[in-house]
């Protein structure tokens, strides 16, 4: 939409893994306008729950997505 600010994205690049579909957060953003409100933590999450929705393994290795898995051990078996 013309005049919105994108808050933020992550990039998906698929991966082949073992059991099937595997994805790779490899980098997070989020326009520094909005940093330190959370918005990181909701992208991700957003991510783990669209992957999850796929049917999709994750393999995070972007600092921020690696973190915050560990801070969140309830989508720990989305984890490769």
């Amino acid at each position: 939409m013309p005049g919105t600010k994108r808050a933020g994205w992550w990039r998906r690049l698929p991966l082949s893994g073992e059991g099937g579909d595997l994805a790779e957060i490899n980098h997070t953003f989020v326009d520094p306008s909005l940093r330190g409100q959370g918005v990181a933590g909701q992208l991700v999450q957003a991510a783990a729950e669209a992957l999850k929705e796929e049917n999709c393994k994750i393999y995070p290795t972007c600092s921020y997505a690696r973190r915050w898995f560990e801070e969140h051990p309830e989508y720990g078996e989305l984890l490769e």
